[in-house]
């Protein structure tokens, strides 16, 4: 039987290291990170910043994107590019004071930036900033940016956070999750001088990155497919913790799961895809493409308990050393996990983070029960699907800390 359960164990852990390493260190480095206070060392006055919206069927959310950045931006105008709309995006982002170019082609996010960050490039802006239809931003953001890129950065990821509903445990659950991928991991990367990563929304691009790495990134995750790019050609984006990009948790549990199963089939294609660069990275001493593609590669999170619950099966019946060394990889997983999490939960209610805690087992059911349907979807990954959203919380947004 063991020689069964041998293969089978080291190939779970293969499988995980990924995520452990993922949770584990840059959580540690995070927590360090999170003392240091973020200073803005330049103005940055002189730069050119075009600000960048890009929106496929967003008439219900746009006004509100651009009126907040305009409340941000100085003088910097905000261009709006509406692709393939069929309502009236293109109408309201013009009533807002918007500039907006319309562009009808091939479908996918990643064609509308490829378009946009040409088009503003040969106006002659020095850097772009782009910010989803459906977020709303810190006024300090553009003056961070701005900042950041006339410190020398190639590239710039302000903090991306998603608001759930009031009172609401599955919500605030998935902006957790949200949390610590995109923030708490950000941190720890900057802490560890790696590049932070690109997340959609709220990122900036300079010229001289956009002209060194052409923007040509249409897959379903274009910007974790553009930042592997940036690392295997020595750059790195920087993380502005003190700015915050906003947008609110999916309202529909059929558009929720559509984005997630987006995501993680893109993530899993495009880490598939960079694994020949991987020699390269590793003997060139590239580690923020190494550590990049090690994100990508990583198993949600809910999969990632599943496969460690699993592993300690696969174990128990092992010869005792093996068994004291494979448990104690779980182990240290488990906690890699909780240490994320518990870093994530900063800030929230904890009456309500006791009634999330309670439908973790729920969630992780739910996440294994959907792979099949995940996977059927693969056929749509490049399209543009547009994630059903809607304002759900009667508060403001908050300020980011």
């Amino acid at each position: 039987m063991n020689w069964i359960l041998i293969p089978l164990s080291f190939g779970v852990v293969l499988i995980t290291l990924p995520g452990v390493f993922e949770s584990g260190v840059l959580s540690v480095a995070a927590w360090f990170c999170s003392k240091q206070k973020t200073g803005i060392e330049t103005e940055g006055k002189s730069l050119q910043l075009g600000i960048l919206i890009p929106a496929h069927e967003e008439e219900g959310l746009i006004e509100r994107a651009v009126t907040s950045l305009k409340s941000s931006c100085g003088d910097e105008s905000v261009t709006v590019i509406a692709h393939n709309c069929t309502d009236r995006t293109a109408e309201r982002a013009a009533n807002a004071g918007a500039r907006v170019w319309t562009l009808n082609g091939p479908a996918g996010k990643g064609f509308a930036l490829e378009e946009g960050f040409a088009r503003l490039l040969a106006e002659g802006q020095d850097a772009v900033l782009v910010v989803d239809a459906d977020c709303v931003v810190d006024s300090n953001l553009v003056h961070v940016v701005k900042a950041a890129l006339a410190d020398g950065a190639d590239a710039v990821q302000c903090r991306y956070e998603l608001r759930p509903a009031e009172k609401n445990p599955r919500e605030l659950m998935r902006a957790m999750a949200f949390r610590a991928f995109n923030h708490i991991r950000a941190m720890g990367r900057e802490g560890l001088g790696l590049s932070a990563g690109i997340y959609g929304s709220g990122f900036a691009l300079s010229r001289r990155a956009l002209e060194t790495v052409r923007y040509q990134a249409h897959s379903g995750v274009e910007d974790l497919e553009y930042h592997l790019e940036l690392t295997l050609n020595g750059m790195r984006v920087r993380y502005r913790k003190d700015a915050v990009v906003w947008s609110e948790v999916p309202f529909s549990r059929t558009g929720d799961r559509t984005q997630q199963a987006r995501w993680d089939d893109g993530r899993r294609s495009v880490a598939a895809k960079y694994t020949e660069y991987l020699p390269g990275a590793i003997f060139g001493g590239r580690w923020s493409a190494v550590e990049a593609w090690m994100n990508a590669d990583s198993l949600p999170l809910a999969l990632q308990m599943v496969a460690l619950a699993l592993l300690a099966g696969l174990a128990a019946p092992l010869q005792p050393a093996l068994r004291v060394g494979l448990f104690s990889y779980v182990a240290a997983g488990f906690v890699a996990i909780a240490l994320t999490l518990l870093m994530a939960a900063k800030g929230y209610p904890k009456l309500l983070l006791w009634k999330a805690a309670g439908k973790v087992p729920y969630f992780v059911i739910m996440k294994v029960l959907r792979l099949p349907s995940a996977i059927l979807q693969r056929r749509t990954k490049n399209k543009w699907v547009r994630t059903e959203r809607a304002p759900q919380n009667t508060k403001p947004f908050p300020k980011g800390k």
